[in-house]
């Protein structure tokens, strides 16, 4: 067996960036990947490229799942590292690809029965919500590349190594390059699929890195002896990644249904700006890579040092991510208000799609630094196996929050489009502040 990296000792701000700058450049291709897509979708109609944005919700559910229970099962994982308990981290691996099998089945059922229902919730119809269905079905077919690579990836980063996640993603971005213009066109004496060729190529490429993910978790020994009947989920291991999956995954859960929830009123504004909302957040996104790598590599130390008792570490980290977190988020969301019209232009030439993102871009500048503190200190409580602040604040930030402020806003004070985004950023300013104080002093207890 390949031995794991031991993140309770040595230098610190070494150890962030061995797992945060990989993950981070994995992220990186991850979000360019999508942004083919976008690309792709947008030569062919925008009826097309709005789909894609309106679909991205319930493809969202999906990543909700499978990387939520991902993190809560390295969570488990790098606290037993921490310990040294070895016997039970070889069975928690095991049992962590048993649970993935149960969950892909009930995930593929809830998709494909409850998609159009959803989509129909968010007021979408002709063209585009016949699209839609096309593209969200394929996704869920797919299910279980998307739990493989998630959950094979949480067991490799929990030993303290990114590196095959972010190959994996690299890999992923360039068959996509090549994938979609062959599925979408019918080259090479493939049949002509147009939109759906888009959802087949993500499918295809789930599925390889998937495999792969695992292949190396096996090679490496994480999994130890393996027969069929260890894979069986018992008990006690599904009520643990209950309790520490639920929480993170309603966290990306409550995320996807603040889509749908903006995406409603977003809706009543016109096509144009359902495009332009699908497109500026995917520019988000990119700015928001670097991160999605310290979150990453915070839940993993933070999760060895909670098993190890060594809480002066964790509160180490926990300030050595937020300092990097500001000076990186800072500079790379004003470059994003400065330039967003070049950036909307690589995406469409429609002018009130582009004058609505430039606006769109100025207001989320002030509110790009809570997502990066926001989710360090969220991260920070995954690792401890203090998840359920990741459930609270999500659900009152992206939820409620908006439904009551946006309804304010638009129905009864008749405001414009730019009212949703400015509650957006005061929800944010709000919960993310919350957060900071409660991590800070729930870790500051443990110090006494």
């Amino acid at each position: 067996m390949q031995k794991s990296q031991d993140l309770t000792t040595g230098s610190l701000p070494i150890q962030i960036k061995q797992i945060a700058i990989p993950a981070s450049i994995g992220f990186f291709f991850h979000t360019m990947y999508n942004v083919v897509d976008s690309i792709f979708a947008g030569k062919l109609s925008t009826e097309a490229l709005a789909a894609l944005g309106l679909s991205f919700p319930i493809f969202f559910l999906i990543l909700a799942f499978s990387n939520g229970f991902g993190r809560a099962a390295g969570a488990i994982i790098g606290n037993n590292l921490g310990t040294g308990k070895q016997n039970s981290v070889t069975n928690e691996t095991q049992q962590t690809f048993g649970f993935g099998f149960l969950i892909t089945g009930i995930l593929m059922l809830i998709g494909l029965l409850g998609t159009q229902y959803l989509l129909e919730m968010m007021r979408i119809e002709g063209q585009t919500l016949v699209l839609a269905l096309e593209y969200t079905h394929m996704i869920y077919y797919g299910t279980i590349g998307f739990i493989l690579f998630s959950f094979s990836n949480a067991i490799l980063t929990a030993h303290g190594d990114s590196k095959p996640f972010r190959n994996m993603l690299i890999l992923g971005f360039f068959l996509n390059l090549i994938l979609n213009p062959i599925l979408i066109y019918g080259w090479l004496g493939f049949p002509k699929l147009g939109f759906t060729g888009i959802a087949l190529s993500t499918v295809i490429i789930e599925f390889i890195t998937g495999i792969y993910l695992l292949m190396l978790c096996v090679k490496r020994g994480y999994l130890g002896l393996l027969k069929i009947s260890h894979l069986v989920p018992r008990f006690n291991f599904i009520k643990e990644m209950l309790v520490q999956g639920i929480p993170a995954s309603m966290n990306m859960l409550m995320i996807s249904i603040g889509f749908f929830v903006t995406n409603y009123f977003v809706t009543g504004f016109g096509a144009e700006a359902i495009a332009m909302f699908g497109v500026a957040t995917k520019i988000e996104q990119i700015i928001l890579l670097p991160s999605i790598g310290l979150s990453i590599a915070v839940s993993t130390i933070v999760a060895q040092n909670n098993g190890a008792g060594k809480f002066d570490r964790i509160m180490q980290t926990l300030k050595i991510g937020s300092k990097w977190g500001w000076y990186i988020i800072l500079p790379l969301s004003l470059l994003m208000a400065v330039f967003g019209e070049w950036l909307m232009r690589i995406f469409t030439n429609d002018a009130v799609v582009i004058n609505l993102g430039v606006k769109f871009l100025w207001v989320m500048f002030w509110t790009e630094w809570s997502y990066v503190i926001g989710g360090i200190h969220l991260s920070a409580l995954q690792g401890m196996k203090k998840p359920m602040l990741g459930f609270i604040s999500p659900l009152f930030r992206t939820v409620i929050g908006r439904i009551l402020l946006f309804n304010l806003c638009v129905n009864l004070m008749g405001l414009g489009l730019e009212s949703i985004w400015w509650s957006i950023v005061g929800l944010n300013t709000v919960m993310t502040c919350f957060v900071i104080w409660y991590t800070r002093r729930l870790i500051g207890k443990k110090l006494e």
